[in-house]
């Protein structure tokens, strides 16, 4: 009721206007109709205002931005520090990886080489040993096979001493038991030095391939060596090698760097006698001059004597007249063709 009694009702007579709200009032603006009329109110600016407003706007933030693109903040100068401090820390990190590589792979090359040395020692002992023991054996077949001899060699000397007995042969003088003696022992002699030159023969076997396992350990740790020196060997003949295109140009760059060198110590000798010799010839000049005043002074002086002599047809008297003389004919020859010149004008 109160809402429709206030839609009927002025808003000036109505008590009860004050609870219904302003939107709703028919008679009062709303609050965009009085922005509306107030900026109705208000004097536009022309239209020929705004592009210079924009315009200035243009000029300072281009002047705003071209100022802060000049004067660099202290964000940006705080990363490049920051960034200059990475790459200072990556570097060290770089060298110190580098080091550390270098030294585990010295580590490991001497680990290595002392495992291999530990082994190469180890096989050659083992082969020295097997060495010995394939000696031994041989000089005990050796033994072996001379008791064998002599052992047949006793069995002959037996049954022929053993048959010299049973048919008496010496009653019947066709053998003597001496004569048997005598082969014997020039069998065993024969025997004992055939054993003495197979045990030299060994010896000397066994020395050679003595001789020739320790040439193979020498051999196999030669090569164990240029194994693990290859690499440091190979970096560094890299980096002391020069290229024939580098050594000529480091040729030409000493060879200039000579030539300047002794074209500027020439140079240096050639001003050192020019100089000399300009202050000898200054020093020379200097006397004459010096001379040929004293002489003027004195009045003795042969070059200005002309001069000095009245009757002469050089001196300055004769020598003023004859220039006075040229001037004045100089200035006839003037006024003669001025005087010409004006009667022609004067005709004309």
């Amino acid at each position: 009721q109160t809402q429709s009694r206030a839609t009927h009702e002025p808003a000036g007579t109505s008590k009860s206007g004050y609870s219904v709200p302003p939107h709703m009032r028919p008679d009062v603006p709303s609050s965009f109709a009085r922005c509306a009329e107030t900026l109705s109110s208000r004097q536009i600016l022309p239209s020929n205002n705004v592009p210079r407003f924009r315009d200035n706007l243009r000029y300072n933030n281009t002047h705003h931005s071209s100022h802060s693109d000049n004067i660099p903040s202290e964000q940006m100068v705080r990363l490049n520090a920051q960034l200059l401090k990475a790459k200072q820390e990556l570097e060290q990190e770089r060298t110190k990886n580098a080091n550390l590589h270098r030294t585990i792979q010295d580590a490991q090359h001497e680990h290595l080489e002392a495992a291999f040395s530990t082994m190469l020692t180890t096989l050659l002992h083992e082969q020295t040993e097997a060495l010995a023991l394939q000696s031994r054996a041989a000089a005990h077949q050796r033994s072996l096979d001379i008791r064998e001899k002599k052992i047949s060699q006793q069995e002959v000397f037996l049954a022929a001493g053993q048959k010299h007995l049973m048919t008496k042969l010496d009653q019947t003088g066709n053998s003597t038991l001496s004569a048997a003696h005598y082969i014997h022992l020039h069998e065993k002699m024969q025997l004992d030095k055939k054993s003495h030159i197979a045990a030299l023969e060994s010896r000397m076997a066994i020395e050679r391939q003595t001789l020739t396992l320790r040439a193979a350990a020498q051999a196999k740790r030669e090569q164990q060596y240029k194994t693990l020196l290859r690499q440091s060997l190979e970096a560094e003949f890299a980096a002391s090698h020069v290229s024939s295109a580098e050594s000529e140009v480091l040729a030409e760059i000493r060879f200039q760097r000579g030539f300047d060198a002794g074209k500027e110590e020439g140079r240096k000798e050639a001003d050192r006698e020019e100089k000399k010799r300009a202050y000898l010839e200054g020093y020379r000049t200097c006397f004459q001059a010096q001379a040929a005043l004293s002489s003027l002074r004195k009045g003795a002086s042969t070059e200005v004597q002309e001069l000095l002599d009245p009757t002469a047809e050089g001196n300055l008297f004769s020598m003023g007249t004859r220039v006075g003389m040229m001037e004045v004919e100089v200035a006839m020859k003037t006024g003669e063709k001025k005087h010409e010149e004006a009667d022609l004008i004067a005709l004309l």
